[in-house]
């Protein structure tokens, strides 16, 4: 495999980004170009943990597809409340940058998947479908998807969280029927004829965000969508995410695995 490590200016958040991209070696380029997963990181992470805490590189080098890992620090992938325009950087600028200096990259909706793990996970989700002309599918690792029920309880007092909720989110009304509620912009995209990425979801059963994945899967189901659910042993790790990275690889490029369940 060959890693490029980059850092390149960007326009909207106004300071230079890192990204690392990941090109499989002896790979034959199709004419469309190479099928790439965009991955996103959990929170306090950044582009270096797809990189060094999985084995995504070596899963992707013996698939044949890239990778794009990009990071977004503790934005949740959002314009913040009080920081950066994350979403926009994401849904508007980043593909187009990064697709110019690596032109090998695919640009069709096709080839072209959304990941994220934790954190990652809700920026994955909430840019998939915002953007769904941009991607055929998209997939996360025990995703803070349900984010309405994360923050509330974290403004209760019973669920872990710090200074980047309130950074990000500001207050609880903007995640609710918002750009930034995935469930309701499934919904929306739906009722505006708009196709849906389709949707993987992993989650260990020792996971403290278990039970909200869970509900998520529910939540997706009844804004229309169709999406698979995993549960698996472990806890919120790569550890526990690890051995499935090729099995959510190949939902994206094969449109299901083989043993996807739907078990709520």
């Amino acid at each position: 495999m060959a890693v490029a490590k980059v850092r390149f200016f960007s326009d909207t958040l106004h300071m230079t980004v890192p990204a690392a991209v990941i090109l499989p070696e002896e790979a034959e380029i199709p004419d469309t170009g190479l099928k790439t997963v965009w991955a996103l990181h959990g929170g306090n992470g950044d582009y270096r943990e797809w990189l060094y805490d999985s084995c995504a590189a070596r899963y992707a080098q013996e698939m044949r597809i890239a990778l794009v890992l990009l990071s977004v620090y503790n934005s949740f992938g959002m314009n913040m409340a009080h920081g950066g325009a994350y979403a926009d950087f994401l849904q508007d600028e980043v593909m187009g940058k990064i697709r110019s200096l690596f032109p090998a990259l695919s640009h069709r909706r096709g080839d072209t998947y959304a990941a994220g793990a934790s954190m990652g996970g809700f920026a994955a989700f909430r840019w998939a479908v915002n953007r769904p002309e941009q991607f055929e599918a998209v997939g996360a690792f025990a995703g803070a998807i349900y984010m309405e029920d994360i923050f509330r309880k974290y403004l209760e007092g019973t669920q872990p969280g710090g200074p980047d909720f309130i950074n990000s989110f500001g207050n609880l009304g903007r995640l609710v029927c918002t750009d930034n509620d995935i469930f309701h912009m499934t919904a929306q995209n739906i009722r505006e004829g708009k196709k849906n990425p389709r949707m993987y979801l992993l989650c260990g059963k020792d996971d403290f965000g278990f039970e909200q994945n869970k509900a998520a899967f529910r939540l997706l189901r009844q804004a229309g969508a169709e999406p698979e659910f995993h549960e698996v042993e472990g806890a919120h790790s790569f550890g526990c995410w690890d051995p499935y990275i090729t099995d959510m690889f190949t939902f994206f490029m094969k449109g299901g695995t083989d043993h996807g369940k739907n078990p709520l």
